[in-house]
């Protein structure tokens, strides 16, 4: 399994307890049982309540997709919860004590400070440094051949994925340069249009190229990799069952203090 980075896993997961803690901590305020809170709560302000309730279910979904739209929504999202609370203060100060308010504001001030973080702010922005959202690589040995308007030249390739393939090749391949490149696999031959984006020169040279496809190529790479898979071939990617994961990610934490934010890839140039 491929997991985000785990704080922002765990804060998604903060933010949809958020309204079983919302009712509990108001039920706890008023003295009575969280039913009749939250009866109360649905007969005098419905569409407060309401508004209150599913703001931090849609604030964990904004979390966890990690996508460009989900940092103005959440940060959106806290901006009402802060107006709320400030309403709920100010409509009842004896319950909801300003010490309580000022805790609240604090806890958003500081999520919202982790979000400014630079690696966590580009990982919602940039999506090459979404690690997880990454195909997997399926360990093949076939025959090809690069067309460049240069030459005409065989290749191995070793691994390959719905995105990209990464060939051992004889001749000299420039990083940022796009070629063509045929591969025989499963008695049929694939033509793609590629750039290469990695470069590892020696004795062989090999190469990472990144596929530009077309709809057609596209939906051919996806039912290849599906054969692939189904066929029993290994995976390049290798990941960890969650849980471990997650106790490797805690352990790193409490051994080094790394790990409260996301650690950036190198991104090849």
């Amino acid at each position: 399994m491929k997991t985000r980075p785990w704080p922002i896993v765990l804060l998604a997961a903060f933010y949809l307890l958020g309204p079983f803690y919302t009712i509990w901590s108001g039920a706890s305020m008023l003295q009575t049982s969280w039913y009749q809170y939250f009866e109360s709560l649905l007969l005098y302000s419905p569409f407060k309540a309401g508004l209150e309730l599913i703001l931090y279910p849609l604030a964990a979904i904004a979390i966890y997709a990690v996508k460009g739209w989900s940092y103005p929504v959440f940060l959106l999202i806290l901006a009402s919860d802060s107006y709320l609370k400030f309403e709920g203060w100010q409509d009842f100060p004896e319950a909801f004590t300003f010490e309580l308010f000022f805790a609240t504001l604090a806890v958003n001030a500081v999520i919202v400070g982790y979000f400014l973080i630079p690696t966590v702010r580009a990982a919602y922005f940039d999506k090459r440094l979404r690690w997880w959202e990454s195909k997997p690589r399926y360990r093949v040995k076939l025959r090809g051949l690069i067309k460049t308007e240069q030459l005409t030249a065989r290749c191995t390739a070793l691994n390959i994925s719905e995105g990209g393939v990464f060939i051992k090749a004889s001749h000299v391949l420039e990083p940022g340069s796009a070629l063509n490149i045929e591969l025989l696999i499963m008695g049929k031959k694939l033509l793609l249009s590629a750039v290469v984006i990695y470069a590892r020169t020696g004795e062989p040279s090999c190469y990472g190229l990144k596929f530009r496809h077309t709809r057609k190529t596209q939906y051919q790479l996806k039912r290849i990799t599906a054969a692939l898979s189904l066929m029993g071939l290994k995976s390049r990617n290798i990941n960890p069952k969650w849980w471990v994961s997650l106790w490797d990610w805690a352990a790193t934490l409490f051994q080094t203090g790394r790990g409260i934010q996301p650690e950036a890839p190198q991104l090849r140039k």
